[in-house]
């Protein structure tokens, strides 16, 4: 009865906004998040399954590699963002078919650069690592997102008039594809190999289906230069987020990289994914429905603002924190569980990991009602403190306690990010601290219910 009044309390004070088709942006946000959460509920179990069979069939050092290739993929990706998928879905002007066709063609563009540069680094990352097999697999993967940039701005206009359904059984008929792909190639021929060329066979198919199996207009090659501008001054300080986000995301692994074997590195990654199992799920609700629907709610009455933003937390708060907090508890009992004896390090890792976690899904909700405020500094200045405990605390944590270090270092990189994100909701007059203590209470919950779990369940 305690959540139920709260959600009915929400629901009516949605109801006046109302959109097309008679559709309120209520209906509209809790579809949304149903099927967005169905959705990456289904790919992270496939990509938890893929994950327990591929490491019986590869080696971690098949893991180490990806790690390498992943982070530069990351990184140039990082260092090409130009927020075009956030300019079409907070610009008023996104639903037209010049604006789309602009963002097509910047995204063509910028996909074939990408794809020079990933191949331009790939023999001097090798040597830097001493991994010769980084000399192809860096360039693949490059050709992997240029594919991704031909596919169709369909997917953003139904993400902006938040219509997820036939889009999230697309997208998982695609992880489904490169479930099969990746299995049998690495059951008849287990290498490193089966794990980039699935990802390109993915990237074919993310193309195909977009163009079509979606509704909306083909896109056609157009350079609007009004567009352009606009994008670019949108764009520049999702950039120098971006640039910033990519040395707090990927730095570890890259310098981590340095300091220990592909084998080591390949543990680490294990936990890592685990880690962002729930985030991955945290981080699709707020880019796909809340974004949007913030962005709704602030250009039609920005009054109400307050009060919608902390009822809709209340429920992400109570389908994130909670499971995240037991994780923490029972991480360790559930690597020794699920993987043999090469990745039982990953289960203190992941323990320790949580602690990030369960900060980065109480956040995530702040950075997007900042940025859906036209505020991209914040995400600059965010990502800067976390940029700076990972080149700090990284080096120190390997120096004083090796791996310990490292991992602790890496947890408590979202600490000085709340108190930040806290000062800009206030500035901005959406905050409450007592609904902010409200997710650590959650917290609380999560962790005494994983305490039961660990001492009484898998005892």
């Amino acid at each position: 009865m305690i959540k139920q009044a709260p959600m009915r309390s929400l629901m009516l004070q949605l109801r006046t906004y109302m959109t097309t088709n008679s559709e309120s942006l209520r209906q509209k946000i809790f579809t949304g998040t149903a099927w967005t959460m169905l959705g990456m509920g289904a790919s992270q179990l496939l990509r938890f399954g893929k994950s327990l069979i591929l490491t019986r069939l590869l080696f971690p050092e098949a893991y180490g590699l990806m790690a390498i290739v992943w982070s530069v993929s990351f990184g140039m990706v990082m260092l090409s963002d130009a927020g075009l998928s956030a300019a079409a879905l907070r610009h008023k002007r996104g639903g037209e078919e010049d604006f789309l066709n602009t963002i097509w063609t910047m995204k063509i563009v910028r996909g074939l650069l990408f794809f020079v540069a990933m191949s331009l680094v790939a023999y001097p990352v090798s040597k830097f690592y001493a991994m010769p097999d980084l000399v192809w697999l860096i360039p693949i993967a490059g050709f992997a997102h240029m594919l991704e940039g031909f596919s169709s701005t369909n997917v953003y206009v139904m993400q902006r008039n938040m219509i997820y359904g036939r889009l999230t059984m697309l997208e998982f008929a695609n992880d489904i594809i490169g479930l099969v792909v990746i299995l049998v190639w690495a059951y008849f021929y287990p290498s490193v190999a089966a794990l980039i060329g699935s990802v390109v066979i993915c990237a074919f198919f993310q193309v195909y289906y977009s163009h079509a199996l979606l509704p909306g207009k083909r896109n056609r090659l157009r350079w609007d230069p009004a567009v352009a501008t606009e994008v670019f001054h949108f764009g520049k300080w999702v950039l120098l987020s971006s640039c910033i986000y990519l040395v707090y995301s990927q730095g570890d692994r890259m310098m981590l990289g340095k300091y220990l074997t592909a084998a080591q590195l390949g543990v680490y990654s294990i936990a890592i994914m685990l880690s962002e199992v729930v985030s991955g799920v945290m981080g699709k609700i707020n880019s796909n429905v809340m974004f949007p629907a913030l962005s709704n709610i602030i250009n039609k009455d920005r009054s109400r603002l307050l009060t919608v933003f902390y009822k809709t937390r209340l429920l992400t708060d109570g389908l994130m924190v909670v499971p995240i907090a037991v994780l923490m508890l029972i991480g360790a009992q559930v690597i020794a569980l699920l993987y043999d004896v090469r990745y039982r390090d990953a289960g203190w890792m992941l323990q320790i990991l949580c602690v990030r976690l369960l900060m980065s899904s109480i956040l995530t909700s702040s950075e997007s009602c900042l940025l859906a405020l036209g505020k991209p500094k914040y995400a600059v200045l965010q990502n800067s403190l976390r940029a700076a405990v990972i080149l700090v605390g990284i080096p120190f944590g390997w120096a004083y306690a090796g791996m310990y270090g490292v991992v602790w270092a890496v947890a408590l990189t979202e600490v000085p990010v709340l108190f930040l994100l806290w000062y800009g909701m206030y500035k901005n007059a959406v905050f409450s601290i007592l609904h902010e203590l409200r997710s650590f209470l959650f917290a609380g919950m999560g962790a005494g219910l994983g305490y039961l779990i660990s001492n009484y369940v898998l005892m």
